[in-house]
This record gives C-alpha cells, structure tokens and sequence, in this order.
C-alpha cells in the first residue's frame, strides 16, 4: 500500500473509479449493501472536506460575531449566521449526494466527470440566466424614463385621469370656504398658501406611492419567476435564502 492508496478519491470517482478498478464487486460481496455504500462514501467525502469548509468557515464566524451587538439585536444577528452556514452545508451536501449519484450511474470515472461538469455548467452558468430571462420576459421592468413619465401624467392629469391641477385648486378652495365657512380666500383666518402646499404634497405621496408600489410588486413577481429555475440549480435557492438572512433581499430592501 502507497501513500497515494490512502488518498481519498474525488467525489466524482468515489463509485465509479471502484467500478473500474474492479474493487466494487469484492466490496459488495463482503455484506455491504448498496446504501450503506453510498452512505460511506457520503461521509467520507464530507469529512475530506470538512478541513476546507473548517478553513473557510472560521473567518466567516470571526467577522460575524464581531458584527454582533448585545440584546435581542444580538440574539437576532447570531441566529441569521447560524442559519446562513447551515443553508451553505445544505448547499454543500447537495452537491455531494448529486455527485455520488452520477459515480454510482456512470460506468467510468472520466464519464462521471464529464456528467457533472456539465451539470455544474448548466446550475451555476445557465440556470441563473434562464431565470432571469424569464423574469424579464414576463414582468419586465420598466424604464427609469417610463417610471418618471408615469409619475409626471398621474401629476398633471390626476389619478383619475381627469383632475388636472386646476380642478384639483378649485375644488380644495372650495372646500377650504366650506370647512372655514366663509366667502372668500381673503377671509380666511389661516394662510391658504400653507393649506395648499401642504394638500399638494399630499397628493404627491399618493401619485408616488402607488407607482412605487406597482414598481415593488413587480421586483416581486421578478424574484417568485426566478426561483421557477431553482430545481435544475439549488444555488438560485440557496442564493435567495442567502440574501434574505444576510438582509440583502428584496423584501428587506422595500423595507428599508
């Protein structure tokens, strides 16, 4: 036995290269069944990794806490880390089970690699992009133009469409007269310019609120139509979850 013998083999050859090398019959025949099989194979690809993981993980869990705070702040923090390091091992684990999932079918260990290369291609490179072109194929987002524009006409014409700023003046001096019960501006006993800044902001808000409004549905519905590629790549659910623990996403900023 050679030290090269004693290395763990690549998740990709950890069935396959048994195969070929004629090792998976004499295994099998011995008791071990298939399960317990793929079980220890899972296990020892894990714990082949684990230094890695360890290594990457530590400064991740450094910096985390020093970002901590005392209080429920704290508590909520601290809990947001330990959620996001257990979706990145799902999203390891994943990919460890999917890997020895092809070595057990592949007859080869360069056939097993083949496969998965080209699952990784698809999950990582095409999945995110085919996502995104759905979400932008069917709820497309409009232009910061088209947006400006909608806010000015809402402005100009009304919600209705058919208050201009004109008839929105008469009808607030009219209903300033009624609420002061008197005939004119000039009697008034409080300054109408007030009144009427105060009423067209007011109206403002309306205007923008409802167009920001249709605007954060739409980011929405992008997010929902994106996910529809999470099950050919477990990283565009795994960068979803990532993003709403690490209050990046888009619930977290319409929030803000």
């Amino acid at each position: 036995i050679t030290p090269e013998d004693l290395k763990p083999a690549p998740p990709f050859a950890a069935v396959a290269g048994e195969r070929e090398a004629g090792t998976l019959r004499l295994m099998l025949s011995l008791g071990v069944t298939r399960g317990q099989l793929f079980a220890g194979k899972a296990l020892g690809v894990a714990l082949g990794g684990l230094p890695l993981v360890l290594l990457l993980f530590i400064p991740f869990v450094v910096l985390g806490f020093a970002q901590t705070s005392g209080g429920m702040s704290g508590v909520d923090q601290a809990l947001r880390l330990a959620l996001l390091a257990l979706v990145y091992c799902l999203y390891w684990s994943i990919w460890i089970f999917v890997a020895l999932g092809v070595s057990c079918r592949a007859r080869t260990a360069q056939n097993a690699l083949a496969v998965l290369l080209a699952l990784w291609a698809a999950a990582t490179m095409l999945a995110p992009r085919a996502g995104s072109f759905i979400a932008e194929r069917f709820a497309p987002s409009p232009s910061v133009q088209t947006f400006a524009a909608g806010i000015q006409n809402d402005l100009a014409k009304g919600l209705d469409g058919n208050s201009p700023p004109e008839k929105r003046y008469q009808e607030l001096v009219a209903q300033t007269l009624k609420q002061y019960n008197v005939k004119s501006l000039d009697e008034l006993p409080v300054g109408f310019g007030g009144i009427r800044l105060r009423s067209n902001d007011a109206y403002s808000e309306q205007v923008h609120d409802k167009h920001f409004s249709a605007l954060y549905d739409n980011w929405r519905q992008q997010f929902q139509l994106h996910l529809l590629a999470s099950p050919i790549s477990p990283l565009i659910a795994t960068r979803g979850l990532s993003q709403s623990l690490a209050g990046t996403d888009v619930e977290h900023h319409i929030h803000f």
